[in-house]
Formats: C-alpha cells, structure tokens, sequence
C-alpha cells in the first residue's frame, strides 16, 4: 500500500465498523438473520396485546399461542443481537399471560427451550467506546488527509499514538467485541504496519491475559497502587468496562483495582464449547490463583 495513499483506505474501514455497531438488523457473526417468531407475534396484536383483559375460555389456544411465540420470539432475539438485554420484557410479558391465564387452565404449557449463548456482544462498550473511537479516528485521518504531499507530516500525524490507539480500539477490539465482521487481527489495521512505533504504543496499551487450565485466555485490567487489592466480578454477560467509574473512584482512593472480562465476554477468548457456571466458577478461581501468584 502506497504511503500517501493509505489517509484514505483507512475510512471505509471505520465507517465498516460505525455501520455495524449501529444497524438494527442483526449482527454480523449471528447465527441468524430472520426472526419469524417475532414478525408473527407482531402480525397477531389483535390477540397477543389483550391478554389483560380478556378472560373467554375459547380465547385461550390463541393465549397459548402467544404464549410460545414470545419464547421463541425471545430466543431469536438473543441469537440476531447476541445478548440477552431483552429477556426481562419477555420475562415480564410471560408473567403477565401466567396471571391472567393460570387460574383458568388445568394444564402446564409446553415451554419451548430459550437459546443459549454462547458469544455475547457487549452493547455498552460497543456504543460508547468503540464507537467513540471509531467516530475520533475518522475525523483525525480526515485532518491528516490533506497533508498527503509531505510524507514527513503525514506521518506525524497518523503515527500519533492517540490515533493508533484510536484505530487499535475502533478497528482490533471493535471487530473482536463487537462482531463487527472482520478477523480480529492486528495486520488488518493499515497503521499498524504504516507506523513503526504502533506494535509499541499497542502493547502498552493492550491489557494482560491470564490463561485458565483448560488454555483460554482472560483478559484482565489493574489501576491504582500496588496495595489494597480489589478484585471487581461482573455478572453473566457483562464486561469489565461496568466497573469503569468504579477502579477510577477506588484506584484514585489508594487501592489496587483488579478486573476482567469471563470467556466470550469483552476481548478474551471466544470457545465454542464450556459456559457452564462450574466453567466460569473455575475460571474465576484460576484469575485468583494467578492474581496471589503474581
């Protein structure tokens, strides 16, 4: 790639992964692109939106009807956004038909099975910060633009490290959180080979990784000073990115903050096998092994 060139080759690839954290059809990476669960419940509001009030007996296939077409309209709604951010008002609404319809029928209804994930993109730090990011790099390269002529300048002004780390986020960890639809590889950032000092202003940047005894790698994140330790945990399907204004509160009040993102959350490794919550238990205990090693 030819050095004056590479200011404009580098905004089809962030507008590539602006695009994709912002569509609202279904992520690129999900095993799905239709949901027909949903678009049926939709079609039939006449007799799924008044559940409420209606209490007729002969209403009540159609009421069960509703009933498995949320579950399933669930399901594909974890499966198109590969997150669960909708379950409670699915969750909510089967609550609903459950006290209206129980006391009428003598029978348990046949719950279909909600899909599992097993990859989960994380919407806070796919909207906030990578798109920050994203939207921060493509207006410095267009800054950088007109100094095409002067190689020396142009240089300077790509290689800055707050445009590499701009980029590194935007382009690397937007594509391995988000799902944004191309390989998660260093190479595929054009800085990174354009600048000689960007392999160096990424490592630094680049938080370390424990590797759990079954080989996946966590990536974890430490501040403040060396005594005090902190260890944050999130929740199932949540980053460590949650517990940002927390390590700067107790990090800036002298403790050592130490987080990390679970096996297919943030920018750790993505199995495809071992979820289970004796998986995740032992990973948790292999981070606090390494942690008291360390």
């Amino acid at each position: 790639m030819g050095r004056y060139g590479i200011a404009l080759v580098l905004l089809p690839a962030l507008r590539a992964v602006v695009s994709q954290i912002t569509s609202p059809g279904c992520f690129i990476g999900s095993p799905i692109t239709l949901m027909p669960a949903c678009d049926r419940l939709l079609a039939v509001p006449s007799v799924c939106s008044g559940i409420p009030s209606r209490t007729g007996l002969s209403e009540y296939a159609a009421f069960l009807l509703c009933f498995r077409l949320q579950l399933r309209c669930q399901s594909e709604f974890r499966l198109c956004y590969l997150n669960s951010e909708s379950d409670d008002i699915f969750y909510s609404d089967l609550m609903m038909w459950h006290s209206v319809c129980d006391s009428y029928i003598n029978f348990v209804p046949t719950t279909p099975v909600i899909s599992s994930l097993t990859a989960t993109r994380d919407n806070n730090f796919c909207r906030s910060d990578v798109l920050h990011n994203c939207l921060s790099a493509s207006e410095s390269n267009e800054q950088c633009s007109p100094l095409a002529d002067n190689l020396s300048a142009l240089s300077s002004c790509l290689c800055h490290p707050s445009l590499i780390l701009n980029f590194y986020t935007c382009l690397f960890l937007g594509n391995a959180s988000c799902q944004a639809g191309t390989t998660a590889a260093l190479t595929n950032i054009p800085l990174y080979t354009f600048c000689s000092n960007a392999p160096e202003v990424v490592a630094a940047a680049t938080p370390p990784t424990i590797k759990t005894n079954n080989g996946v790698r966590l990536r974890y994140n430490q501040a403040g000073p060396p005594n005090g330790q902190l260890l944050f945990i999130t929740g199932w399907r949540q980053g460590s990115i949650e517990w940002r204004k927390q390590t700067e509160y107790f990090s800036s009040a002298g403790f050592h903050i130490t987080t990390f993102n679970y096996r297919g959350h943030g920018d750790s490794k993505e199995p495809e096998f071992s979820y289970r919550i004796s998986r995740l238990t032992a990973d948790l205990n292999d981070v606090l092994t390494e942690l008291v090693r360390k």
